[in-house]
């Protein structure tokens, strides 16, 4: 197998997004959450699935907890 490395990545960011949590899944490192929108990543109000950056975060919430979070969206280009 060849890992490819995309030769330019664009980055967008929104700190401190507030959600609601609608799931866990630890075994997947995934949490859902429903969360408001967010104008700077041209994202309306909705409920997604977000892969955890650090999976050790999802033992320390769980389904109806208010949270925080940071994203980062990341657009790769050819």
């Amino acid at each position: 197998m060849i890992a490819l490395v995309p030769a330019i990545a664009i980055a967008q960011s929104a700190s401190r997004i507030s959600a609601k949590v609608e799931k866990v899944d630890e075994s997947a490192n995934r949490v859902t959450l429903d969360h408001g929108g967010i104008p700077g990543l041209d994202m309306p109000a909705m409920t997604m699935v977000y892969k955890a950056q650090d999976p050790k975060m999802l033992k320390s919430v769980k389904a109806g907890d208010k949270v925080k979070l940071n994203i980062e969206k990341i657009i790769n280009l050819p």
